[in-house]
């Protein structure tokens, strides 16, 4: 019997810390992909924004506990956005070209960088 208690003081700690790390990688990875979510979110409203404004240049705005900020550089005709989103330690960016056809902008390419 002590020898049962003996294994199960020293087993009982290790998983404990073990549940402790899974449970810290999968608040990372919720925040890797919550920065992702809020480039792809930047990126889609930088499209809108073009359709009301061609000078529209980018900003950087809080979206729920993370931010977004937006870059906009090109020409009258062909545009590129980039769009990075924070979310704790974690960032991750949206490049996203567009060109303008018939008084519309239109995505040619959409990449996670």
């Amino acid at each position: 019997m002590i020898t049962f208690i003996a294994i199960a003081m020293a087993i009982i700690p290790s998983m404990v810390l073990l549940n402790i790390n899974a449970g810290q990688g999968t608040i990372r990875a919720q925040e890797g992909e919550q920065a992702l979510a809020y480039a792809q979110t930047g990126a889609e409203d930088a499209l809108v924004r073009l359709l009301r404004d061609k000078n529209y240049a980018g900003e950087t705005l809080v979206i729920g506990s993370g931010t977004v900020s937006i870059s906009v550089a090109g020409n009258d005709t062909l545009k590129t956005v980039l769009a990075t989103g924070s979310a704790g330690v974690y960032r991750r960016t949206v490049e996203m070209i567009v060109s303008q056809d018939t008084g519309t902008w239109v995505i040619q390419s959409w990449e996670q960088k």
